[in-house]
């Protein structure tokens, strides 16, 4: 083989690598949904998804024009998937003061889920009314739980009176086992983790945390995403909302 034939050989290879690496990079930028399992929000149900959040983002979806594939992980992973990666939409993120600037903002769910203290039935008489007296006991969340930066902002501090694991079921574990006195979460979303568990009732909800104003839930994209994609679905959460349709959605859900 002659020098310019294997030049130009070399040439070809060359191309399709890179072409062959460009395509790579594209599929891994395709539009995917992320969420954590949650019910009512998003949940399987004989093999199949369904759910407030699984209503809502399918009919933006249509709205759009898009036909993403939804994912269902811990949420550590989701969360992770949806700082880092493109064109990544996140289900259920409560917007909290620190994701401001973290994240495209797709817009906020017109519910909530009202935080409680979760406790073993044998402490329920424990006084857990305000943070000076909550400071004093022991507690755990998962790894980038938004509600860390709130036990933090109290006096919490973590592996002394906070304890940070991998996930609720990991806290949950600890609380169980009385290695730690409460947890701090949502009203609806923490049952369903325990009814999940196929608690016995052991753990039970203490009294609820009253905040100067609720955390919205929110549907989120990544800050790297294409900024038209955004835009498109931002203007059909809006339309969705002023038509009333976002309202109908939740009330068929949380009625």
């Amino acid at each position: 083989m002659g020098e310019w034939a294997r030049c130009r050989r070399l040439w070809i290879c060359l191309c399709i690598a890179v072409g062959w690496c460009q395509s790579v990079a594209v599929a891994d930028n395709k539009l995917i949904v992320v969420a954590e399992e949650m019910v009512p929000y998003q949940f399987h149900q004989q093999g199949e998804l369904h759910g407030l959040s699984i209503e809502i983002i399918k009919r933006l979806d249509q709205l759009v024009g898009q036909t993403p594939a939804i994912d269902i992980y811990p949420w550590s992973r989701a969360i992770y998937l949806a700082s880092t990666r493109p064109n990544t939409i996140i289900l259920g993120i409560t917007k909290t003061q620190a994701r401001l600037a973290q994240f495209h903002w797709v817009g906020e769910l017109p519910f909530w889920d009202e935080l409680w203290i979760w406790t073993r039935k044998e402490n329920l008489q424990l006084t857990l009314d305000d943070w000076p007296q909550r400071v004093n006991y022991l507690t755990s969340l998962p790894r980038d739980d938004a509600n860390i930066p709130m036990l933090e902002s109290h006096g919490f501090i973590r592996n002394q009176n906070l304890y940070i694991t991998n996930g609720f079921s990991q806290s949950i574990g600890l609380l169980r086992k009385g290695r730690i006195d409460f947890i701090l979460s949502g009203r609806h979303s923490f049952a369903y983790l325990l009814e999940k568990m196929a608690d016995d009732h052991v753990i039970v909800a203490h009294s609820p945390v009253v905040k100067s104003a609720p955390t919205p839930m929110a549907i989120a994209m990544n800050l790297d995403s294409d900024t038209e994609l955004v835009a498109a679905y931002q203007a059909a959460f809006a339309e969705l909302k002023q038509s009333g349709e976002l309202q109908a959605i939740v009330d068929k859900w949380l009625d």
